[in-house]
């Protein structure tokens, strides 16, 4: 089982330690476990987080452009 400490995982993500506890305050974080007093992020976890960010940013970009895009129910005259 391959897996990441914080440092690791955020190195590789290219994010700051802040954001990582940030991401975690707001449930937006990988799932992680403890071993000893050692967090650890597998490689399966980190995938499925990757995963999990790219399906919500396809839904923000979506809604972004459906705001954007003319009503149909529009009269001209």
């Amino acid at each position: 089982m391959q897996g990441y400490s914080i440092d690791e995982w955020c190195e590789k993500h290219r994010i700051s330690r802040g954001t990582w506890y940030n991401l975690n305050r707001a449930g937006k974080g990988p799932r992680y476990m403890m071993v000893g007093s050692r967090i650890v992020i597998t490689a399966e976890w980190d995938a499925q987080w990757c995963r999990e960010r790219e399906v919500a940013t396809a839904a923000v970009r979506k809604a972004a452009n459906a705001s954007k895009a003319p009503s149909k129910s529009r009269v001209t005259q």
